[in-house]
C-alpha cells in the first residue's frame, strides 16, 4: 500500500492543535465546588461559569424556573466563547445527574467536531451528595446573605422558613445524586470526597 505524498501546504502549514481544559464540578450545594473553582482560577487562569452568578446577574438572585431556557441559553453561549478564546475553564454547578452533565460533554464535543484545532482535556471532579454539615454551611450562609442574624438577635420566624426551603432543595439534591463516571466522555474524573 502506498502512502499518500503530502502536498506543499500541508508540508509548510501543519494544523498546530491547542488543548484547553474543561473542568466540571458537580456535587450537592455547599460541598465546596466554589471555593475549589476560586482556588483553580486565581492559581491557573481558568475562567469560570458560575449558575448562581448567572442567576444573579439575571434575576437578581432569584430563580425562576420560567427563564430556565434563557439560563440554558446563556450557559451555552458563555462555553461557546470559552473555547473559542481557547481559555481553560470551569463549569461550577451541582450537575448532580448523568443528564446535567452529558449536556456539557455533549456541547464540548460539537465545538471539538467544528474546531479541529482544538482538542478539550474533559476533567470531571465529584464533590459527593453531602452531609448535614455541608446543609448546615449552606442554611447559615443563605442566613447571612439575608441578614436573619444581626447584632446577635436572631429572627427565628425567618430563619425557620430558610432552613425549611434549603432542606428540601439540599433533599432534593441528595436523592438525585448519580455518581460521576468516565464512560460519561470524560478523559480524567476525580473525587474529592469530604463526607
Amino acid at each position: 500500500m502506498k502512502k499518500r505524498k503530502k502536498n506543499k501546504k500541508e508540508k509548510q502549514n501543519p494544523i498546530e492543535v491547542k488543548t484547553i481544559h474543561a473542568v466540571v464540578l458537580m456535587g450537592n450545594i455547599g460541598t465546596g465546588k466554589t471555593t475549589y473553582a476560586n482556588k483553580l482560577v486565581n492559581s491557573y487562569g481558568f475562567v469560570r461559569l458560575c449558575h448562581d452568578s448567572l442567576v444573579d446577574m439575571i434575576a437578581f438572585g432569584k430563580y425562576n424556573k420560567k427563564d430556565r431556557q434563557l439560563y440554558h441559553e446563556v450557559e451555552t453561549m458563555i462555553i461557546a466563547a470559552f473555547c473559542k478564546l481557547q481559555k481553560d475553564f470551569i463549569i461550577d454547578r451541582t450537575n448532580i445527574t448523568k443528564q446535567d452533565r452529558k449536556k456539557w460533554i455533549d456541547l464540548i464535543k460539537t465545538y471539538e467536531y467544528y474546531a479541529p484545532h482544538i482538542k478539550v482535556v474533559k476533567i470531571g471532579i465529584d464533590f459527593g451528595k453531602g452531609n448535614d454539615k455541608t446543609l448546615g454551611r449552606v442554611i447559615k450562609r443563605e442566613c447571612d446573605k439575608k441578614k436573619l442574624i444581626v447584632d446577635n438577635h436572631l429572627h427565628a420566624h425567618k430563619v425557620k422558613e430558610v432552613k425549611k426551603l434549603w432542606e428540601r432543595v439540599y433533599g432534593l439534591m441528595y436523592n438525585g445524586y448519580e455518581k460521576l463516571a468516565l464512560d460519561e466522555g470524560f478523559d480524567f474524573v476525580q473525587t474529592i470526597n469530604k463526607e
